[in-house]
């Protein structure tokens, strides 16, 4: 059973969900989506994990915190939720933006995670030409954001997946379409000044799955292998773009599973590299 909560944060409020028992994992969305992206992929997870999803700031059912939407501050909000449910440990699972989240929860909070798993995400911060991308993408949201979510979705997605329309596309859109200009634009904000939290990957208390796309272009596969190669990092290679719980959520929760479970031998057999 799914119950929805709402937990009164600085000047606005955060919505979450929690369902069921077991070992807690925090599922945290990417940019433009909230916590409705998790509804396929939970559905192939082993019953006996406790799934808390939440909508960061601006997204879904969850209020806004000034003009940038700083991933520090995401984190805090994510913490605030852990103490509201008088958890000691979980593991963390965040796509995209919202591994940026996890690992800004991580550097704060070290001893609070059984691990980390970043899919389609990075511990780097924004390098220059990809903030440049991010004030383009700020001035076409102030001028027409309902334009900018048609276009930007899809390209998120795989080829295969635009050819055959996937359903995830007109669903993330219509989900998307109804979040103000300002919250898409303070996000776009935020991740910009991210900080760089790579060092995380080498010197973390848990182990760390990276889980990656070989025709992601929203994350450079050069700094992903690169990653990889940390030393409490397991890395996973999905023949997919940047939206493997949207495209492939059997097999992203399956990774998660293994992941968990220390099977990491089947883990690295469902690598595509």
């Amino acid at each position: 059973m799914i119950t929805h909560h709402t937990l009164s944060f600085k000047s606005t409020h955060i919505h979450y969900t929690d369902q069921g028992s077991g070992p807690a994992v925090f599922l945290l969305h990417g940019f433009l989506e909230d916590v409705r992206m998790w509804q396929s992929l939970k559905r192939y997870l082993p019953k006996r994990y406790r799934l808390i999803c939440i909508d960061l700031f601006g997204h879904g059912k969850s209020g806004g915190i000034g003009y940038i939407y700083r991933m520090d501050e995401m984190a805090e909000a994510v913490e605030a939720v852990f103490k509201a449910l008088k958890l000691r440990k979980a593991h963390f699972v965040g796509h995209s933006m919202g591994g940026y989240v996890a690992l800004a929860f991580a550097e704060r909070n070290p001893d609070q995670l059984r691990s980390l798993s970043l899919i389609h995400s990075t511990s780097r911060a924004d390098w220059p030409e990809k903030q440049r991308d991010r004030d383009r993408a700020v001035a076409v949201v102030k001028r027409d954001c309902k334009g900018f979510i048609q276009h930007a979705v899809p390209m998120l997605f795989s080829d295969k997946a635009r050819r055959n329309n996937h359903k995830g596309i007109a669903k993330l859109i219509s989900q998307a379409i109804t979040m103000e200009a300002g919250a898409v634009a303070a996000t776009l904000e935020g991740m910009k000044i991210r900080e760089d939290r790579e060092a995380i990957l080498h010197f973390a208390p848990y182990p760390i799955l990276i889980l990656a796309g070989v025709n992601d272009t929203v994350i450079r596969s050069q700094d992903t292998a690169e990653q990889m190669q940390a030393e409490f990092v397991t890395g996973v290679w999905f023949p997919t773009a940047h939206m493997a719980p949207w495209e492939m959520p059997k097999e992203t929760a399956t990774a998660l599973h293994y992941f968990w479970n220390e099977k990491y031998e089947q883990l690295r057999a469902m690598s595509v590299r």
